[in-house]
């Protein structure tokens, strides 16, 4: 028996075996990558499956997933958009690792390339090896790119909030009314703090008309010549510092002047900061002595504010209330889902998926991914094209097919700016942008200090006005590009963002083989080679990169965002000026400028950063790695040992030394001194 189960036993230790390895090679990242587009693939066609057949199915495009309060759909919306940028994070990080991985050329390449007086980057992902690989593999890496731009442009748009909203009067009641009687489960009661917050706003949803319970009524008070007075009702809108009088206590101040010709005692305007205060049951069972109140009253116009600590209205001040009903809107607001955005989604998300498997299927063990590969195969083949430059730089690669005069090696402290070479340019270039970008919107997000209150993310009833469009399937095609192309915008920036922290890594990385004896970091370990499971980022750097990205994106999809409002006459109709527009969240936006400017400030500190430079930068460049790479001839698999770059043949008076990484005997470089 136990020799029976052998074969089965035998073939689990080869599974877990092959499983350890995979978990440690760079060959795991396409395969998670892989993975997590089919889990992105399937949880879209979920969505899309809901959105067509919850709630009444698909009306004109359009499919709802939930609808509800106005609290309930907001937090519904933010966790849908979390689950959103989570996908298209962990989609595009994995297309991302695939167009690395695709534009990684083999030795053939750079041997081709270096033949006719050219160049290729190893260790990072750009357009300037694609004309130099195969075409199979240039069509694949442009099908993973272009199947982006959609994503960034409808991703976050396919599923967006309905406010809905219906015509209602505010109406000025009784207090003394039994409203428990009145009002039912429909009606709720509100104090003034809230009632007044809910309906100054521009859209109200969640609620129609209002009650406001009015239980005490202030009238001015006018004296004539005569020394008599009457009441009337304030017919203006005043400020709230004003006294009171009442039954209860007779007497006030009013003002008296005195007239020369004749002399008399002339009585002045009485002062408008007093009012007469009578009760709502004085005013009800004494109605002949007041002015004429009609309660309950429809009162006209929009109702303004609340005099602090009072229940005095500002904008009717004959009004106090005691607290307001609000009758429940049943028109509830809706997560809705645009099922032409999903299925473009879809699309690209298939493509991915093809495109990743397609990458796992193309690549072999010739790519040069990373720097250690391409040390390795030139350890192992040297390039004869490269000898004698052993402090080549990449300002100097168009020269290195020529004879040159040789310049003594000099060694130097520079900032990794300035390490980076050419790359600083586009480096000023990006971060000065990014710079401008987030001090724009930091300005625009604390123009209006009365707009800076408004809720956070999609919970917001701020509009970009310019965006209002029609309330149609055109109108939310038209607002979605408007509302996502800072997606695209900001896609673009983080690809640079990460290229400059590749490009760190890479120099660090290079320059540590002048200092210390190490294995070379390969795709396919060797011997005392090391594996990788990155290509040129570390985990330390590849994780908080793309947890920011994430977040970045997620941000700025509570920024910026598509909005309907869908407003009813009293008898439910819609109406044609219900619009599509895209909304604003100031909180968001000054969010988003906080962490993009942290993000900015830890790359440009590292880009200050000063570096100890011990070798040649090779920046990416293959002809710098090629000439570093010749070592002496009776080195024997020096690419499959630790190795470091360093002093392999000394100066001698009539001739210069040379320098190389190798697996032997090395010297410290000496500025100062040639070497070839």
């Amino acid at each position: 028996m136990a020799l029976g189960k052998s074969p089965g036993r035998f073939r689990a230790a080869a599974f877990r075996l092959n499983i350890q390895r995979m978990t440690k090679s760079w060959t795991f990242g396409l395969y998670a990558g892989f993975s997590a587009s089919i889990a992105a693939l399937v949880g879209n066609i979920a969505l899309l499956i809901a959105g067509s057949t919850q709630y009444g199915g698909v009306v004109e495009a359009i499919g709802t997933i939930a609808q509800g309060s106005p609290a309930h759909i907001s937090r519904t919306s933010t966790a849908f958009h979390v689950l959103i940028n989570v996908l298209s994070t962990a989609l595009l990080t994995a297309s991302n690792y695939a167009m690395q991985t695709l534009c990684a050329p083999t030795r053939a390449d750079i041997d081709r390339a270096h033949a006719n007086g050219n160049w290729l980057e190893i260790g990072i992902m750009g357009v300037h090896n694609l004309r130099h690989i195969g075409r199979r593999r240039m069509l694949l890496w442009f099908l993973l790119a272009f199947s982006s731009a959609p994503l960034h442009l409808f991703y976050n748009s396919s599923v967006f909030e309905v406010f809905a909203s219906q015509d209602f009067d505010i109406t000025a009641t009784s207090a003394v009314i039994n409203e428990t009687t009145l009002y039912g489960s429909d009606w709720k009661m509100l104090n003034n703090k809230d009632w007044s917050r809910i309906y100054a706003a521009e859209n109200i949803s969640g609620y129609s008309d209002l009650h406001l319970m009015i239980d005490q009524v202030s009238f001015e008070i006018q004296v004539q010549q005569n020394w008599s007075y009457t009441l009337r009702l304030p017919t203006s809108v005043e400020n709230c510092d004003w006294g009171s009088t009442s039954r209860q206590n007779e007497t006030f101040n009013i003002g008296v002047g005195f007239s020369t010709d004749p002399k008399v005692l002339q009585i002045r305007p009485i002062d408008r900061t007093a009012r007469f205060v009578a009760s709502i049951d004085d005013f009800t069972a004494n109605k002949t002595e007041f002015p004429g109140l009609t309660l309950p009253a429809i009162l006209p116009g929009k109702i303004g504010n609340i005099c602090p600590g009072t229940g005095w209205l500002q904008a009717h001040p004959a009004l106090y209330v005691k607290h307001a009903r609000a009758k429940i809107n049943n028109l509830a607001n809706r997560v809705q889902v645009a099922i032409p955005f999903l299925c473009v989604v879809i699309a690209c998300n298939f493509i991915k998926v093809i495109g990743i498997w397609l990458t796992i299927k193309t690549y072999s063990n010739e790519h040069l991914l990373t720097g250690g590969d391409a040390i390795a195969s030139f350890l192992n083949t040297p390039e004869p094209t490269t000898a004698g430059r052993c402090t080549l730089t990449k300002s100097q690669r168009h020269r290195y097919g020529r004879e040159s005069e040789v310049k003594p090696w000099t060694v130097k402290n520079k900032a990794t700016l300035f390490v980076l070479g050419g790359a600083r340019v586009w480096t000023a270039t990006v971060i000065f942008t990014s710079f401008i970008l987030t001090m724009t919107a930091l300005t625009a997000a604390t123009a209006n200090v009365v707009h800076a209150t408004s809720p956070w993310g999609t919970a917001s009833r701020l509009i970009v006005p310019f965006t209002s469009s029609n309330f149609n399937t055109r109108g939310i095609l038209l607002v979605a590009f408007i509302a996502n192309f800072p997606q695209v915008c900001l896609s673009l920036l983080y690809f640079s963002i990460n290229r400059i922290c590749t490009s760190i890594c890479f120099a660090t990385e290079w320059n540590n083989f002048a200092t210390h004896r190490k294995a070379l970091r390969v795709t396919a370990p060797v011997a005392s080679q090391r594996g990788t499971h990155f290509l040129q980022l570390p985990l330390r750097w590849a994780i908080p990169l793309t947890t920011t990205s994430g977040v970045l994106h997620w941000l700025l999809s509570q920024s910026l965002f598509l909005v309907r409002r869908e407003t009813r006459t009293r008898a439910g109709e819609i109406y044609g000026d219900s619009t599509c527009a895209c909304g604003y969240s100031v909180q968001s936006i000054l969010a988003f400028s906080l962490v993009f400017c942290v993000l900015l400030l830890v790359i440009i500190c590292r880009l200050l950063w000063r570096m100890h430079v011990r070798m040649p930068p090779a920046r990416h460049c293959s002809l710098v790695i090629s000439a570093a790479c010749h070592a002496p001839l009776d080195e024997v698999d020096p690419h499959l040992c630790e190795v470091m770059w360093g002093v392999t043949e000394e100066a001698m008076d009539d001739r210069p030394g040379h320098c190389s990484i190798s697996a032997g005997v090395i010297g410290e470089s000496q500025a100062g001194h040639l070497y070839i």
